[in-house]
């Protein structure tokens, strides 16, 4: 039963942790950052 608890605890505050970094986080400019990186590796690779 303790360990039980242990890990709900555990969990309820890592979940608060990561929603916490979701909500500071704006998914907009991560996939915004993600696209200019992808584009940005493939105009390196593609042959000129």
């Amino acid at each position: 039963m303790l360990n039980f608890t242990f890990y709900s605890i555990h969990f309820t505050w890592f979940g608060s942790v990561w929603q916490t970094i979701y909500q500071i986080i704006d998914f907009g400019s991560a996939n915004r950052f993600l696209d200019e990186l992808k584009s940005y590796h493939y105009q390196k690779l593609r042959p000129k």
